[in-house]
């Protein structure tokens, strides 16, 4: 890759990573912030019921008019500013409501970038379709070697990346990854109970990847290509906050 190139990617690659940094600091932080709120839940739902500004759910009603189209389309079928009971809700409080959706973010952010990866390698657009992780399917094994193989010689095909920078960990959790998100993306589990027994059914549920795993697999993954794609061998310190204990300087 020409040097121009590779710093173009490098700082792609900083901005990205600093981004998944950020957020996962903030969401840490509102975790937090929900956690200590949940040791006292009684206490948030009597101050929520005496707070001026109401909590307020949302619902929906459509009239007659919904399906039709043009000017005498019925746009309020949405209703944001119902009254809510707070003892209906402080149950949100220290659940980690997000997980699901924010396996689907992560591997969006890590699809992107390698979409990104593969036009500044290869040139050339490719069909949206045109996965560069299709070589990585829901019905591979994680602990199985040659899935793992075959899944790395797959990415770094696709990508125009040397293979042999993508570990076998992180081979693994991809395929990891890839099932955990399709299962959120695409339903998986509002069906899967018709075809497995109620154990299977839980170790599938179980499969799912936290927030945190997806993250270590997305962050690694992005730092893999990127050193694969761009050979470069500069180390990359990353901290979008005040470090106070210089343990990035």
């Amino acid at each position: 890759m020409e040097e121009k190139d590779q710093k173009t990617l490098r700082k792609h690659t900083e901005s990205i990573l600093l981004s998944m940094l950020t957020f996962a600091t903030e969401r840490r932080f509102l975790q937090h912030v929900s956690s200590n709120d949940y040791q006292d839940w009684r206490d948030v739902s009597d101050r929520l019921s005496h707070d001026s500004e109401q909590v307020l759910g949302f619902g929906i009603s459509t009239g007659k008019k919904i399906i039709a189209v043009g000017e005498d389309r019925d746009n309020e079928y949405m209703q944001s500013g119902k009254l809510l009971n707070p003892d209906e809700i402080v149950y949100a409080l220290g659940q980690d409501i997000y997980a699901d959706p924010l396996q689907v973010y992560l591997f969006s952010i890590l699809e992107e970038y390698g979409r990104y990866v593969r036009r500044l390698v290869k040139g050339g657009d490719f069909e949206i379709t045109d996965y560069w992780h299709k070589g990585v399917r829901s019905s591979m094994d994680a602990d199985s070697a040659d899935d793992i193989r075959e899944a790395r010689n797959g990415i770094g095909g696709q990508l125009g990346i040397p293979s042999r920078g993508l570990s076998d960990e992180l081979m693994a959790g991809m395929i990891r990854l890839k099932k955990s998100r399709n299962r959120v993306a695409h339903g998986v589990d509002a069906h899967i109970v018709e075809e497995l027994d109620i154990q299977g059914y839980v170790q599938q549920r179980e499969a799912r990847l936290s927030f945190e795993e997806a993250l270590d697999v997305v962050a690694g993954l992005i730092l893999q290509i990127y050193y694969s794609a761009s050979g470069d061998r500069a180390p990359m310190t990353l901290y979008p906050f005040e470090d106070f204990e210089a343990q990035y300087g």
